[in-house]
C-alpha cells in the first residue's frame, strides 16, 4: 500500500492552484475624481463715455449721421498778445467822444480841462482816483448814478481806451497835465481790448458789405431816380485814418 508523502505542515497545495488559475473578482481601484480648475470671472464692463447703457426695455438711441463730406474741425492755435512798440501820436477826438465828454460837463458845475470840447482835441486818460473828484463837482440837482454812468460811458470809448493803450501814454489830473505814466498793466489791457474791438469792427463791416453786395445783385431797382446818388453814410474803418483806428459805425439815410 502506498503511502502518501509527506508534505509541510499548514500547506494546501489544492488551494494555491487554485488561486492561481481563478482570475481575480476583487474591482480594481479607482482613482479619485479630479475638480476641475475655476476660471476667474470676467471683469465688470465699464460704462461707455456717451451716456449710461439703457435700461430693459428702452431702445438704444441710433448714432449721430455723419457726414462723410464735411471737413473735420479744425483748431486755430490763439494768436500770442505781441506788446505795442509804437505809439501812434496823440489821439484825437471825434464827435462821439465830444458828445460824451459834454454831457459828463454838462453834470458838473464847471467843465474840466481834462475832457476834450471839439473835435481833434487829445483824448487824456484820467489819472487814477480821478473819479472822485470829477463827482465833488457834480451839480445839486444831478443823481450820483447819473453822474457815474456819464464818466463810465466816456472812459469805455474806443478811442478813450486806443489813448490808453499807446506806448507811453500818460494819465492826467483834471485840468490836463499829465502826472502819471499808464502801468504797463493797464496799457497791456488796453491793447488787447482795442485789437478785440478793432476785430469785430472788421468782421461787422465785411458782413455789411456782403449784404449790400447781395442787395445790388437783386432786381430791385436801388436808385429809382436815376441819379446814381449813394443812399449810404459810412464812416472810415477803425483800422484807417490818421490814427490808425476810428469808430466803426454807420449811419444810413433813405433815397429821395
Amino acid at each position: 500500500m502506498a503511502t502518501r508523502s509527506e508534505q509541510p505542515r499548514g500547506s494546501v497545495p489544492g488551494r494555491a492552484r487554485r488561486s492561481a488559475a481563478a482570475p481575480s473578482t476583487r474591482p480594481p481601484p479607482t482613482r479619485a475624481t479630479e475638480t476641475p480648475p475655476v476660471s476667474p470671472e470676467p471683469p465688470a464692463p465699464r460704462p461707455s463715455p456717451a451716456g449710461p447703457t439703457p435700461s430693459a426695455g428702452e431702445a438704444a438711441p441710433e448714432p449721430a449721421a455723419v457726414d462723410p463730406t464735411a471737413a473735420p474741425p479744425r483748431s486755430e492755435p490763439a494768436r500770442p498778445f505781441r506788446p505795442w512798440t509804437r505809439a501812434r501820436g496823440p489821439i484825437r477826438a471825434r464827435g462821439g467822444d465830444v458828445e460824451r465828454a459834454r454831457r459828463v460837463n454838462d453834470l458838473l458845475v464847471a467843465p474840466i480841462g481834462v475832457l476834450p470840447t471839439a473835435e481833434g482835441d487829445v483824448v487824456r486818460p484820467f489819472r487814477l482816483g480821478l473819479g472822485a473828484e470829477i463827482a465833488a463837482r457834480r451839480k445839486p440837482e444831478v443823481p450820483a448814478t447819473a453822474l457815474k454812468r456819464a464818466i463810465h460811458d466816456y472812459a469805455r470809448s474806443f478811442l478813450y481806451v486806443f489813448a490808453a493803450a499807446q506806448p507811453g501814454s500818460m494819465r492826467h489830473d483834471l485840468a490836463g497835465t499829465p502826472v502819471e505814466p499808464v502801468s504797463e498793466t493797464d496799457r497791456h489791457d488796453a491793447q488787447r481790448d482795442s485789437q478785440s474791438r478793432i476785430a469785430r469792427a472788421r468782421l461787422r463791416r465785411a458782413e455789411r458789405e456782403a449784404e449790400a453786395s447781395r442787395e445790388a445783385t437783386s432786381p430791385i431797382d436801388a436808385d429809382p431816380d436815376g441819379t446814381g446818388a449813394s443812399c449810404g453814410l459810412a464812416s472810415p474803418d477803425p483800422a484807417e485814418g490818421p490814427n490808425g483806428v476810428m469808430d466803426a459805425e454807420r449811419s444810413t439815410r433813405p433815397c429821395v
